[in-house]
C-alpha cells in the first residue's frame, strides 16, 4: 500500500512532512523503526502546473513498490517477458 496526500490551503503541513519520512524513517514511541516509507506528501500550492504536481506525487511509487516486493521476496511473473532487469539475490529464483 502507498498513501498519497495532497496538502491544500495555507495550513502548516509540518506533521505531513514528518509522516512522509523523506528525511528519515519513522520511529514509534517504543523505538521501533518503520520498515518502509509508504507515504508521499506534496503541498498543492508549491506546484504551478498539474503535470508537475502529478510528477512529484508519483515520483516515489516505483521505489515503494519495489521496496515492498524486495522485503516480501516477491517478483511479478510478467517480468521474465520484459526488457527490465530482474533483481538479484538469493531470495530471487526466476522460473
Amino acid at each position: 500500500m502507498s498513501i498519497i496526500i495532497i496538502g491544500v490551503g495555507e495550513e502548516d503541513f509540518e506533521e505531513m512532512d514528518i509522516l512522509d519520512s523523506d528525511k528519515g524513517m519513522l520511529v514509534d514511541e517504543s523505538g521501533n523503526k518503520a520498515v518502509r516509507d509508504i507515504v508521499q506528501f506534496v503541498p498543492f500550492k508549491q506546484h504551478p502546473s498539474a503535470d508537475e504536481l502529478a510528477s512529484n506525487l508519483l515520483r516515489e511509487l516505483p521505489g515503494q513498490l519495489l521496496g515492498y516486493m524486495w522485503a516480501n521476496k516477491r517478483t511479478p511473473g510478467s517480468w521474465k517477458d520484459t526488457i527490465f532487469s530482474l533483481p538479484e539475490g538469493e531470495w530471487f529464483k526466476a522460473e
